[in-house]
């Protein structure tokens, strides 16, 4: 596995220590930390900042010129330690290629899973805007690729080609199985697909997810009564953070959405309201 090179931007040494002591524990996730600055101010220019593919952000204070260095680099994402209800906002509202925000207190496999999932929001995003020839030749490997595939141990999956299954417990809902097993302690990616209209009542999951939209457009909101939350809009290419037992509900209100969702078994999934199904 090719580790993902990460920046780390804090605002003291020990700070610094302490996330790169957090990335070497990710055990699921590669992770290489090519370099590591303090406030703009305090710290020389740092060449290894071009290099990484994903910048971990520690302090809210110290974003405004690293999201910007990021988003004129173009070809990085970002992630950010906040609890600020506003982070998420911020960050969306940014011409970031990928962005994730995730709790400070986060324990490491967390951590490592939001870094995979904003490098992983790169090749989403094509995903969700491949046309149809391209999936079509996307399909049709050639004979040599038919031949090391398996060596390998890479794999692809197209929407179209999932094998999508019903969801017995909320009509309008279908959902495939994607790489891992979420019954194991491992981490696992699965997909879900959802009709227009469909509202995915509130329910919670005892690991922490983080849902990618790859098409469409989702209305996210945490609370417990659909009828009671306010949504917000997510287009694909967006990137959400929900963490352990907090319950949330999802909603394909404008049309289709397609999502692919990470997360560490096991899991499960717990309705906060029987009424609302």
């Amino acid at each position: 596995m090719t580790p993902t090179r990460v920046f780390v931007v804090a605002p003291t040494p020990m700070a610094r220590a302490g996330l790169r002591s957090m990335l070497a524990a990710v055990e699921d996730v590669g992770v290489e930390v090519v370099g590591e600055s303090g406030p703009p101010a305090d710290s020389a220019p740092e060449p290894a900042f071009s290099t990484a593919e994903v910048v971990l952000v520690a302090d809210g204070e110290l974003l405004d010129e690293t999201a910007l260095a990021v988003s004129e680099d173009g070809t990085q994402g970002l992630v950010l330690l906040s609890e600020e209800e506003g982070a998420a906002r911020l960050l969306r509202a940014l011409p970031l290629r990928g962005w994730g925000v995730v709790p400070p207190d986060a324990p490491p496999e967390e951590l490592g899973a939001a870094v995979a999932a904003v490098l992983a929001i790169f090749g989403a995003t094509a995903l969700a805007q491949q046309d149809a020839s391209t999936r079509e030749t996307a399909r049709a490997p050639s004979t040599e690729q038919e031949k090391t595939g398996s060596k390998t141990g890479v794999e692809v999956f197209l929407p179209p080609d999932l094998a999508w299954e019903d969801n017995p417990a909320v009509p309008g809902v279908q959902n495939a199985a994607g790489v891992g097993d979420p019954t194991k302690p491992q981490l696992y990616t699965s997909f879900g697909k959802m009709e227009e209209g469909t509202r995915f009542p509130a329910h919670t999951h005892p690991d922490a997810r983080i849902t990618t939209v790859l098409s469409g457009t989702m209305y996210y909101r945490v609370g417990e009564r659909s009828s009671r939350v306010e949504f917000e809009p997510y287009p694909a290419g967006s990137v959400i953070y929900t963490p352990p037992g907090v319950p949330h509900v999802m909603w394909a209100k404008d049309g289709e959405i397609v999502v692919q969702e990470t997360g560490r078994g096991p899991t499960d999934l717990e309705f906060t309201y029987d009424e609302e199904r």
